[in-house]
């Protein structure tokens, strides 16, 4: 399975990514996560998940801090994946950008 890191404020997220490595799963405690920056991964890394601690996904909510306007504030995208980064999954959030153009996100939503 990998090495898993728990994670439950909007700061533990970025602090995973600055030295993730390979075989990990990040899993996100249920909760608003208000983003003040866009959450990176980057690198030569595989076998990467993000996903929601329980199986609901409308428990967990990236809430991109732009999502009322332009996009302009700094967080274009609420995950954004570069380098060589394969088998990235994610799962069991809902992204609320997303979550604005149709009401309930289900664009957005990954089970």
């Amino acid at each position: 399975m990998g090495r898993v890191l728990d994670v439950s404020t909007e700061a533990q997220p970025q602090e995973a990514l600055t030295s993730l490595h390979s075989n990990t799963t990040i899993r996100l405690a249920s909760d608003t996560y208000r983003l003040t920056q866009t959450l990176y991964l980057s690198g030569t890394l595989s076998n990467v998940t993000l996903r929601g601690a329980i199986d609901d996904r409308d428990d967990v909510v990236i809430l991109e801090s732009g999502t009322a306007n332009s996009r302009s504030d700094g967080t274009p995208y609420g995950i954004w994946a570069g380098g060589d980064v394969r088998n990235l999954t994610i799962t069991r959030m809902v992204s609320e950008y997303e979550r604005a153009d149709n009401g309930r996100g289900v664009s957005a939503c990954v089970a």
